[in-house]
């Protein structure tokens, strides 16, 4: 359960460090829609047939789709912090196992466990406090992303 828990907390944070660098947000149905189109699709955009995604291969695949959903995901940055949120191994590319781990449970799920579990408090405020102060420190986010992530947090609760 950790691994899991450790793979989806990564998963958060490097979606939200996108975010940050990037300035453009990745709302939670841009994530089902991406993983949807992925699981569906996932043979046909491997191109290479190495049995991983590049950014070329899913962004050659989107721009061919005829769902507008899809499409917009190409708008900005979106592409960048999607495949971020899924790129657990920060390869650059998606495997199938990189998949299917980024699908194991929902952020809520993932937050609350995170927060018993390394929270290091009964009281959920403050232990919601000092996870977000866990993810700043650890993926060394200025001071900036302090309220983002404290606000992301309580707002998941």
């Amino acid at each position: 359960m950790g691994i899991e828990i450790g793979n989806e907390i990564n998963s958060l944070l490097n979606r939200i460090n996108a975010s940050l660098k990037s300035g453009t947000s990745v709302s939670s149905s841009d994530d089902e829609i991406f993983s949807e189109y992925l699981k569906k699709n996932y043979d046909d955009i491997d191109k290479d047939k190495n049995n991983s995604l590049s950014k070329t291969e899913i962004e050659e695949s989107m721009k061919k789709s005829n769902d507008t959903s899809v499409q917009k995901l190409l708008q900005g940055n979106k592409l960048e912090g999607l495949m971020a949120s899924i790129d657990l191994d920060k390869s650059g590319s998606i495997s199938q196992s990189e998949l299917d781990k980024s699908q194991q449970a929902t952020v809520k799920d993932v937050v609350r466990s995170a927060i018993q579990k390394y929270g290091g408090s009964n009281d959920v405020g403050v232990a919601a406090g000092n996870l977000a102060n866990k993810f700043l420190s650890a993926y060394n986010l200025g001071s900036g992303a302090s309220n983002l992530v404290a606000s992301a947090v309580n707002m998941i609760l």
